[in-house]
């Protein structure tokens, strides 16, 4: 079983982060920091997350957690 967070690309959903940001930099328009901009996040591009799957697919491994 793979857990995915955070991801980003194209098609992405327009209500994530990376979105929202890019659009209000471009627009140069204000954009909201919750709790005074202290959350801290990574983020994966989609084609990283597609890596992974087929390399995870490509294992023999039977359990293991990373």
């Amino acid at each position: 079983m793979l857990r995915f967070f955070n991801v980003y690309g194209p098609r992405g959903r327009p209500d994530m982060g990376p979105w929202k940001f890019t659009e209000a930099i471009l627009n140069e328009r204000e954009f909201t920091l919750y709790d005074e901009g202290r959350p801290r996040r990574d983020w994966t591009f989609i084609n990283d997350i597609v890596s992974g799957i087929l390399a995870a697919a490509d294992t023999d491994m039977e359990y293991e957690i990373f």
